[in-house]
């Protein structure tokens, strides 16, 4: 049996709003997960793989919020988006 791995589709956002963010507030979308100790005493909303809709890549995000959206860098393109 196979797990299905949901991934988020972010919205593209300008360099105007990116500029509005909180920096604390800012996520940064990573190729993969951390590794399990370097997250250690850390907490995060929660994690999840999201995809970039400039350049369509998928990474690893960690600090999203299901109750608001929050501002992503994508780690290939560079581009910010919300998730």
């Amino acid at each position: 049996m196979s797990e299905k791995v949901e991934i988020k589709t972010g919205t593209k956002i300008d360099r105007e709003e990116l500029l509005k963010t909180d920096i604390s507030k800012l996520a940064i979308m990573t190729t993969s997960p951390p590794p399990s100790d370097s997250v250690e005493g850390q907490e995060f909303r929660y994690s999840a793989y999201t995809r970039c809709p400039w350049c369509g890549h998928v990474g690893w995000t960690n600090g999203l919020d299901s109750d608001v959206y929050i501002n992503v860098i994508c780690g290939a393109c560079g581009q910010p988006f919300r998730a």
